[in-house]
């Protein structure tokens, strides 16, 4: 019998690297390790791409447009599989955008790339906390796989004692 966990999740992958043989779709799990964090350059939006995203809706025609930031958020991590050469994963998550957006008006701009490696490495790889990946691809491409999101409780979390029933 498994023990009572406040908070259970389940290890969705064995391994990364099965994503990578042509499977779609969306899987996650907690990586064995991950190695590093860091931010790099993107290339600014075509103003095809710009009026893609910003495009008008008939139920919201005053809605805020979407900026593009200008780092890509890169995790590199193992899997379980010992035959494992590692992931280098962009991560495509609003959050982390929204991250940008809120620190550039907050920070000087000098500070801006250690304030986003604080908040996502320093902050949430950390030994306390049970780092998971979300990851999915584009059906156009089934064998390139991005970072959908990041979850990370505290292992304190996970193994605190489930709350009995309230009814």
């Amino acid at each position: 019998m498994r023990p009572a966990h406040y908070l259970e999740i389940p290890d969705l992958w064995v391994s990364a690297g099965h994503l990578c043989v042509g499977r779609s779709g969306m899987d996650g799990g907690r990586p064995a390790r991950i190695d590093s964090f860091r931010l790099t350059d993107t290339t600014p939006w075509t103003a095809e791409q710009h009026g893609i995203v910003n495009q008008t809706d008939m139920l919201h025609p005053d809605h805020r447009l979407l900026e593009w930031v200008p780092y890509e958020f890169r995790y590199r991590f193992h899997c379980d599989d010992d035959a494992c050469r590692g992931h280098d994963m962009g991560l495509h998550d609003w959050e982390a955008g929204q991250s940008w957006r809120k620190f550039r008006r907050t920070y000087p701009a000098h500070r801006l790339a250690d304030v986003l490696r604080e908040r996502w490495w320093t902050r949430t790889v950390t030994p306390d906390r049970a780092t998971h990946f979300f990851v999915g691809n584009i059906a156009a491409r089934p064998r390139t796989f991005m970072l959908l999101g990041v979850f990370n409780p505290t292992i304190a979390a996970l193994t605190a004692p489930r709350q009995d029933a309230l009814f």
